[in-house]
């Protein structure tokens, strides 16, 4: 599984974005249908995972709100 960057249109997640992060990426060999887990974590505050369904090798996942973690990179 990779991660497709940009990430929100220029790879940075401002206070007005992050209560809605998009991400995107791509797999191999991984059918169609099936669940990845995107968890984002800041070492800190509690991990926030989403999931998304793969679809032709790749997948999105919307909505997540990860206004309580930490700035960083």
């Amino acid at each position: 599984i990779d991660i497709t960057t940009p990430i929100e249109g220029d790879n940075i997640v401002n206070a007005a974005e992050d209560g809605d992060v998009t991400i995107s990426g791509t797999t191999t060999d991984v059918e169609d249908g099936q669940v990845v887990t995107v968890t984002f974590d800041d070492g800190v505050n509690p991990p926030v995972t989403t999931t998304a369904t793969v679809s032709g090798n790749a997948w999105t996942a919307t909505d997540a709100d990860i206004s309580g973690l930490n700035n960083g990179t």
